[in-house]
């Protein structure tokens, strides 16, 4: 029906190429106004009416449908939600490390909801923060709308009106913070570092510049304190760096200094692996033997 109609169009207009996929909507709407003007000029037959009758729904339908399939050109609603093929719209998202922020809404508007997407939605809240409150965010960005919404470290939006880097019980600084290892002194509010993300990337631990082993610490600063330490050899996995390269970030979101890691694996690793495997034995096999030495003697 569309070739019918790009041919009328080609015949009405000789000299423009026939594009008859490019000019769909073009088409059909002479194809209508060529039929209207010869309806009116002469009664067309039973016939004619039934074919013209059935044609313009079915050449609408096609091309909504085909308009859905492909649609280029997306057209948000309130919810971020496409109107013709209910794309969603995708939020590009700024990260930067683990920051604790505070809910400030008071008691008389109730508490900060935590929701699934980034819009004010029916049904799309997963939690509630009360009244000063702690959450931990790690990105943000703009929704379709461009209102800026946080994201949580469990994969939440929280509203940027709803909370603070500040308590609310704390003092606010009157000019700008004064920022030492990460945290103001006068507020207490956490400072934002940004992130370079990088691809998922297989390093191994190694001690650390004083013979110790290497510490991870929950943001990248070195008077956080110590959440675990790696024994050399320890495959892992580096997704970002902050702080001009000083910081990487490990796949679980915590930090590891960059002089603590390579992407070599040393013999020495292979020996304090290989002596853990002998002590391993040694308890194991401490039953059979006649003396607490860690190898078994035979009668």
């Amino acid at each position: 029906m569309l070739k019918c109609c790009a041919t009328i169009h080609y015949m009405k207009n000789p000299t423009r190429p026939l594009k008859w996929r490019q000019n769909a909507i073009l088409t059909t709407c002479e194809f209508i106004v060529y039929h209207i003007e010869r309806s009116s000029t002469r009664k067309p037959s039973l016939l004619k009416r039934k074919i013209i009758l059935f044609t313009i729904p079915f050449l609408c339908a096609l091309f909504l449908i085909s308009a859905k399939l492909s649609c280029v050109f997306h057209f948000y609603d309130l919810h971020g939600r496409c109107r013709i093929c209910t794309h969603e719209y995708d939020v590009e998202i700024i990260q930067f490390a683990n920051t604790r922020f505070y809910s400030i809404r008071n008691i008389d508007r109730g508490y900060t909801p935590i929701r699934y997407r980034p819009y004010q939605e029916f049904n799309n809240t997963a939690d509630m923060l009360s009244f000063g409150e702690s959450i931990i965010i790690v990105g943000r960005g703009y929704n379709s709308r461009r209102n800026r919404w946080y994201k949580t470290n469990n994969g939440y939006w929280v509203y940027s009106g709803n909370i603070s880097r500040i308590h609310p019980e704390n003092p606010i600084c009157v000019r700008t913070c004064n920022f030492i290892n990460g945290r103001c002194s006068n507020c207490g509010a956490e400072s934002i570092i940004y992130i370079t993300p990088t691809i998922n990337t297989l390093f191994f631990a190694k001690l650390n510049s004083y013979g110790a082993l290497a510490p991870v610490r929950a943001r990248p600063f070195g008077n956080y304190c110590v959440l675990y330490s790696l024994l050399p050899g320890t495959e892992i996995i580096i997704n970002g760096y902050a702080r001009e390269y000083r910081w990487a970030r490990l796949s679980c979101g915590n930090w590891i200094y960059v002089d603590n890691f390579s992407n070599e694996y040393f013999l020495e690793n292979i020996l304090i692996k290989f002596i853990r495997i002998v002590l391993s034995m040694s308890l194991k096999l401490q039953h059979c033997t006649r003396y607490s030495i860690g190898i078994p003697l035979l009668e």
